[in-house]
């Protein structure tokens, strides 16, 4: 094995083994040995060993193949027990039908099954067939996912499609299965065909940064195996619309994108980063960001999403790319596009960077040498929660957005909601239609909003060096009921909550705030040079 230059991305991801190798119960003699989910084998709070836990024994693949300076993990035999023991215990968590949970019992989770599958079928490609016991048991558990997979071909959330189609072409090389190949490629087709001409998919509503950065991850992978001029195509065009959301702070994101994420996954840009200038600004922007401890990096991950995508460092770090100078080229670019399907407008100049999302209520960022602000949109109290990020809100033009306040809905799980679900889907929950139906409806319960029926507009006035956002809303409240520069998210979003770390202070605007009987107004002025 060749030994690896330790990039940046490689020692991110080495600081954060001790705490991944935490989540994995390591004891030979527990039932739940090559568990990576320690609420299930340690605290035991949870009664379901997450499967999607398992995506981390692919984590370990990466370190016991690929020596580098500091990775104690390279070729280390525990670490192919710990990885053999993984593989053995995700096969327990299997349905008969080849499906995986990631939340509750019976839940038969498309998302679960195809990035598991994905994540030990790249394991299986990428360690030599006697390191693996019982490797055709292993496979004959690919097989019934891939099996499951196939049948699916019009899942909503788009990310998981894309892993699904790796999963798929991944199992069809292992299994030596056309049939596989056949269903991965017509998933594929049909999930091109849903990109936007723009460059993005659809997340819940519109595109988003961090989830687009895992789309390009899962089909660079596809692209390295089984090329395809659509799919290149398809991710340029990706990549294109993704480098418009880098800040200059070397942040990116935020509550201004469908799913409020702000990290970015970094391999899919390295492995593109050859054929590709955007692609290769992400990666380099990645890399930079990683050095100055801004943004998101693996340190800020929780230790659900570590096990997740900790692999993704690792993969950049492991891929031979060349990085090229980013923070003059971020400073200097000048940007003025208004994306009208996504209602994303963008806009730098000498002064300032600045970027909203009239569909998600003018929830916005602003980036100066000044300082910053994110601004998630309008906060109300008033009987709960009501928000213009949680509303449908559609954009006037490239600087206004209408709608109506959302009602926050933020459900907490009691006992007896808990132990009602749980015995129901003990029970029912393996009946297909009835699981699908529970899971379209925890979908909009957690995710989408209810109207208040309250009307809201915001305009922004975006001068050479200053930025003006006026706020009315149809109804009279005090100052005191309102939160505005929150970056807030309610939604259930698992990895929006992560902390971005900023490098410059908050801005602090001019404000003023008028109230009268059918109307509030609130302007707040950035002055900016």
């Amino acid at each position: 094995m060749q030994k690896i230059e330790n990039t940046v991305f490689l020692q991110s991801a080495l600081a954060e083994i001790p705490r991944l190798l935490g989540q994995l119960n390591r004891n030979p003699g527990s039932r739940s040995f090559g568990s990576f989910d320690r609420a299930f084998w340690h605290y035991r709070t949870s009664d379901l060993s997450s499967a999607r836990y398992q995506e981390a024994l692919y984590t370990l693949a990466l370190l016991y193949r690929h020596p580098f300076e500091g990775n104690y993990c390279a070729g280390n035999r525990e670490m192919l027990e710990f990885i053999q023991a993984a593989l053995s215990f995700t096969a327990k968590l299997q349905h008969r039908n080849g499906s995986f949970d990631e939340w509750y019992p019976n839940e038969c989770s498309f998302v679960a099954t195809a990035f598991v599958t994905a994540a030990l079928s790249e394991t299986l490609l990428l360690l030599p067939h006697n390191e693996i016991q019982d490797r055709e048991k292993v496979l004959a558990m690919l097989a019934r996912s891939a099996r499951w997979l196939s049948k699916r071909q019009d899942e909503p959330v788009m990310n998981q499609v894309a892993g699904a189609a790796l999963a798929l072409l991944n199992v069809s090389i292992l299994c030596s299965e056309k049939k596989y190949r056949d269903a991965a490629e017509a998933m594929l087709s049909s999930f091109l065909k849903k990109e936007s001409p723009e460059g993005w998919w659809d997340e819940y509503g519109g595109p988003d940064g961090g989830y687009l950065s895992l789309t390009i991850d899962y089909l660079s992978r596809y692209q390295a195996r089984s090329p395809r001029k659509d799919l290149g195509e398809a991710l340029s065009r990706a990549e294109k619309f993704l480098v418009h959301f880098l800040h200059p702070d070397f942040t990116s994101g935020g509550e201004y994108l469908s799913r409020n994420t702000s990290y970015l996954i970094p391999s899919g840009f390295a492995r593109r980063a050859h054929e590709s200038a955007p692609a290769r600004l992400l990666y380099s922007f990645a890399a930079e960001a990683l050095r100055r401890n801004r943004g998101i990096t693996p340190a800020g991950l929780d230790d659900r999403y570590l096990c997740y995508i900790l692999s993704n460092w690792l993969a950049a770090g492991f891929i031979p790319s060349a990085e090229e100078p980013v923070e003059r080229g971020l400073s200097a670019r000048r940007l003025d596009v208004f994306f009208k399907e996504a209602g994303i407008r963008v806009l730098q100049n000498e002064h300032y960077y600045f970027v909203t999302n009239l569909k998600k209520g003018g929830s916005f960022y602003l980036c100066s040498s000044a300082g910053n602000y994110a601004d998630a949109g309008i906060e109300l109290s008033d009987r709960g929660v009501l928000s213009s990020q949680a509303a449908t809100a559609h954009p006037l033009n490239d600087h206004a957005s209408s709608g109506a306040l959302g009602r926050i809905q933020e459900p907490l799980l009691t006992t007896p909601r808990m132990v009602i679900f749980k015995a129901y889907q003990w029970l029912l929950g393996g009946v297909l239609p009835l699981s699908g139906m529970i899971k379209k409806g925890l979908r909009k319960r957690l995710i989408t909003g209810k109207s208040s029926g309250i009307p809201f507009e915001r305009t922004f006035e975006l001068k050479a060096d200053s930025v003006v956002v006026t706020d009315r809303v149809k109804a009279a409240f005090s100052r005191e009921n309102l939160r505005l520069g929150v970056s807030a998210s309610y939604a259930f979003i698992p990895s929006a909550k992560f902390a971005a770390v900023r490098g410059s202070s908050r801005l602090m605007p001019k404000e003023e705030f008028r109230s009268s009987k059918n109307e509030t107004v609130i302007t707040r002025s950035f002055f900016l040079r």
